[in-house]
Parts: structure tokens; sequence; C-alpha cells
């Protein structure tokens, strides 16, 4: 389900920390790519495709909301 705006289209089912996530690695990574795996299983990729390619995986909400205890 997505809501549309006048600047954007909000997924709805989207987690607010996924969001987050994703509009930052939208504005910081131009070049290269960047696979994010969330902890809730969505995978983004961000970048032009081009070479390097690194990935990075959340396995619990803690970690990718910053909370490490």
């Amino acid at each position: 389900m997505a809501l549309k705006t006048q600047d954007a289209t909000i997924d709805l089912t989207e987690a607010p920390m996924d969001g987050l996530l994703r509009r930052m690695f939208e504005t910081v990574v131009t070049t290269g790519q960047l696979t994010v795996v969330t902890a809730q299983g969505r995978r983004y990729r961000f970048g032009d495709g081009t070479p390097p390619e690194v990935a990075i995986r959340f396995t619990s909400p803690g970690w990718q909301q910053g909370n490490r205890r």
C-alpha cells in the first residue's frame, strides 16, 4: 500500500526505521552499489551499480536502530 504526495510516494507497509535508512542511503550513496538488508528482511539497493559492490545486513531491529546493548 502506498500514499502518493506531490513530492514523493510513501510506502505505508515500510517500517519507519527502514524508511529513514532508505532516504539516508539514497542521498549518500551515488556511485558503486550498496545493498542493505533490513532486520525485517527488506532488500534495498543504492548507487549506480558500478563497482565496488558492498552489502550490509542488520540481524536485529536493535542493531538497525543503533541500540547495541
